[in-house]
């Protein structure tokens, strides 16, 4: 008889909350004994060809998982995955013939790959959007390919008075998932793109992140959420597709797709793009708590290593920047002055970076106070803001003085230390530039230009960054 033992690992940790079961050569699942400390056993006879195994953890939080292996020939100790998760780790074996002892190491997550439904998700385009997507659709994959003819601003992206762009050929290589977060909780989906500059390997450095927060959906919801939550088509589109893509040019053709990879790409920094889906009530949910936040990154760290065979990722996480687009500057506020979140291992040893898009008016003060006050409680002296907006606001000069800027806009400028950068680019800098590139007629609506702003100011934030 061989020995299976059946080791459990939650966030890098051994722990007992699993019971397993364990079905052999396609027969009835049988419980494995937890009489003893330690991992589960079941004993399995030295003539077994393949073994069913399955995984069900106590908390409710975390998903179930079940794999099959086999062995290389009967009653030899190599047991290989045949129809396995990388839930489960590479199986290890010792002892002599007929009493071998077979470890596999179960590693449980709050995350399981949701991208296949996603994608089901934009194929069912509800009649009242058939308008709203791409011409060729829908996509074939869950991914962000590469893409021609976007105009990237350039490092220096103000000269003379005029924005600085160069059109681009982009591909933000890596790998891109949807992760679906067991139970109701939201954000239930979570998009990560984790770029090739960032592969998994043994003994990593920490993993960098960039968490990208939504804009306000409450604001939207009659016009752009109208299913039900995660899933439907409206959520999957606007809340995660169009945030992660390019559809054309947003300078002089589509400000409305962000292209978060491909600003990441364009800025050369190896940074993982993480986006909450947020909800049209209860908007980023648990993210407004740094814990939750830190436990989730550190998931999708183990997941994303495991996806690559690896399974001895970093302890922990590695910097991190949060960011919004218009009234998510709010959430950015709330979050840096949530007095929990400020006494936290987050806040004090990861959180580094803050930019906003295009924070409007009644939020700005909020946001440079918030800003100006994580700056000062922290005791890392590498921490960077970013702040770019069409006007100035009284609430801004005592994040970046007076005295220290350009007399007059349009400007993108940073402090001597890199610790602050303040863009202030109106309207018509934005039309004058649309317009040098043969379209005359873009930016001449509230909403083009507001979405320039996260659609092409993202890359100078990181270009300015201290990832």
């Amino acid at each position: 008889m061989h020995t299976l033992l059946l080791a459990t690992i939650i966030d890098g940790a051994a722990t007992e909350s699993c019971d397993y079961d364990v079905a052999v050569d396609g027969g009835a699942f049988q419980p494995a004994s937890t009489a003893t400390p330690g991992p589960a056993e079941f004993q399995v006879d030295d003539g077994a060809s393949f073994l069913d195994i399955r995984a069900t953890p106590h908390a409710p939080d975390f998903w179930p998982v079940q794999g099959r292996f086999k062995f290389q020939f009967p009653g030899s100790p190599d047991l290989i995955p045949i129809d396995a998760p990388d839930s489960f780790g590479p199986p290890r074996s010792s002892g002599s013939p007929g009493a071998f002892l077979i470890v596999v190491d179960t590693y449980l997550s709050r995350l399981r790959d949701a991208s296949a439904a996603c994608l089901a998700s934009l194929a069912a385009v509800p009649p009242y959007r058939l308008t709203s997507v791409p011409g060729s659709w829908p996509p074939a994959a869950w991914e962000t390919p590469p893409v021609s003819g976007i105009d990237c601003l350039d490092p220096a992206p103000v000269a003379g008075g005029v924005l600085q762009a160069t059109s681009h050929t982009i591909d933000p290589a890596g790998e891109d998932v949807v992760f679906e977060r067991k139970g109701t909780a939201v954000p239930q989906l979570i998009a990560v793109n984790w770029p090739t500059t960032a592969a998994p390997y043994s003994a990593a450095a920490p993993t960098p992140f960039l968490v990208y927060l939504h804009a306000n959906m409450s604001q939207s919801a009659a016009s752009y959420y109208l299913g039900p939550y995660p899933f439907h088509f409206d959520y999957v589109f606007y809340g995660l597709w169009n945030y992660l893509n390019y559809r054309q040019s947003p300078l002089t053709q589509w400000p409305f797709s962000l292209g978060l990879p491909y600003q990441v790409a364009m800025s050369g920094k190896p940074v993982v793009t993480v986006l909450p889906c947020s909800h049209v009530s209860k908007e980023i949910g648990s993210f407004r708590g740094a814990a939750d936040v830190a436990t989730t990154l550190r998931d999708i760290q183990g997941c994303m290593f495991r996806r690559a065979g690896v399974y001895d990722p970093p302890p922990d996480l590695g910097r991190v920047a949060l960011a919004g687009f218009s009234g998510a500057g709010g959430f950015l506020a709330a979050f840096l002055n949530d007095p929990v979140n400020r006494t936290g291992p987050f806040y004090a040893n990861h959180l580094r970076e803050v930019y906003s898009f295009d924070v409007p008016d009644d939020t700005v003060l909020g946001l440079a106070t918030a800003i100006t006050n994580w700056r000062a409680s922290v005791t890392a002296t590498d921490t960077r803001a970013a702040v770019y907006r069409q006007t100035d606001h009284i609430a801004l000069h005592s994040y970046y003085p007076l005295a220290e800027r350009p007399a007059s806009g349009p400007f993108v400028t940073t402090t001597g230390d890199g610790s602050r950068t303040l863009g202030l680019i109106g309207a018509g800098h934005w039309r004058a530039a649309a317009a040098a590139r043969g379209h005359p007629t873009m930016g001449y609506t509230f909403e083009e230009v507001h979405h320039m702003f996260p659609s092409t100011l993202l890359v100078d934030a990181l270009r300015r960054s201290g990832f």
